[in-house]
């Protein structure tokens, strides 16, 4: 007798399970995994732990714009670099990280997708240091991230702002502890759900 099932650590297959588990109506706790689409369907049995991806980013730009305006500065005066991956999941965040830069009428200046786990980011990071943007938003998963702290030291390239999707997931701070110090990651989930999640089943 399944009383709960746990979701598996992937977009595709947390929105492949979900219509077999709510025909078995058993709560389907989906600890990564997250895709909107899951949360615009009417399904009764999914429970999430973490925001939806397109608001990631989104909450990076928003700290940005809170320390701007706190230094009294002209957040329209900024402009921004955009890098995706080219898997589904990282385009979903990146589109979620440009209308966030849109409301606020940030420019965007450079709109650069990379290999899903590409192991060489130079090209784009070359663009970076030419286009000189004030911040830089990458949308990745862990590998992604690994070679992007590890360039960015290489290649000596400085932004005011880096804000960086799968920071814990790739360790950053072992890749490069100096360049990590200066970056924005948001956290998919927060800690204070999993015991509103625990009480809700028992446990």
């Amino acid at each position: 007798d399944i009383r709960v099932f746990l979701g598996p650590f992937s977009a595709g297959l947390s929105e492949a399970i979900a219509p077999l588990t709510e025909a078995e109506r058993a709560p389907l706790v989906l600890y990564n995994g997250s895709v909107s689409a899951l949360m615009s369907r009417p399904y009764t049995s999914v429970y999430a732990l973490h925001s939806l991806p397109e608001s990631y980013l989104g909450a990076v730009v928003d700290r940005i714009v809170a320390a701007e305006e706190s230094a009294g500065r002209d957040v329209t005066a900024l402009t921004a670099g955009l890098v995706a991956a080219s898997d589904p999941y990282s385009r979903i965040v990146i589109e979620g990280a440009r209308v966030a830069l849109e409301k606020v009428d940030v420019r965007i200046v450079m709109d650069d997708e990379i290999e899903h786990r590409a192991k060489d980011l130079s090209p784009t990071l070359i663009r970076v240091k030419a286009q000189q943007p004030d911040i830089l938003l990458v949308s990745g998963h862990a590998a992604v991230a690994r070679v992007l702290m590890r360039q960015v030291r290489e290649l000596q390239v400085a932004v005011p702002y880096l804000g960086l999707t799968h920071c814990f997931a790739a360790r950053i701070v072992e890749v490069d502890a100096g360049a990590a110090a200066n970056t924005l990651c948001p956290v998919e989930w927060h800690q204070g759900a999993v015991g509103r999640v625990e009480r809700m089943f028992g446990g």
